[in-house]
């Protein structure tokens, strides 16, 4: 498995499918292989404090190639199928869970929030309208 030994730091699975890339003879690219990154299949950065690192590679060739985006591919970075197996789809699954979990949270939360910010402008306005009461007929 790509980017992780046994017992070190689980990537995340990206996607469960590979990306098309074109690649320039010589250029040298680093891949991500902790799954954090926003610039899809190569290193932002994103990696740090995780126990990962990119992988550097250099094109050989000019040419379109599938880079792996499940980080699971015994061939990184170049995609190998593993984002087929019932494991890695599992994990994909359950990152997906989880993320529409957390969203679902922090749409209550806001909802919440927006609950609360309205009252507090609904106590605002009528302080407001009081004082503004107040002052014309000098109460």
């Amino acid at each position: 498995m790509s980017g992780s030994s046994a017992g070190g730091p689980v990537p995340i699975v990206r996607d469960n499918k590979p990306v098309t890339v074109a690649l320039e003879a010589g250029k040298t690219y680093y891949w991500c292989q902790c799954g954090r990154s926003k610039n899809g299949p190569f290193c932002d950065g994103s990696h740090k404090g995780t126990g990962f690192k990119p992988k550097k590679f250099v094109a050989e060739k000019t040419e379109t190639r599938q880079l792996c985006m499940c980080k699971h591919s015994e061939k990184a970075p170049f995609c190998d199928g593993s984002h087929k197996k019932a494991e890695v789809l599992a994990a994909y699954n359950r990152q997906l869970l989880e993320a529409n979990s957390k969203f679902t949270d922090d749409l209550i939360k806001l909802k919440e929030d927006t609950k609360k910010y309205q009252i507090a402008c609904a106590v605002l306005g009528a302080a407001v309208a009081f004082l503004t009461f107040k002052s014309k007929f000098r109460l």
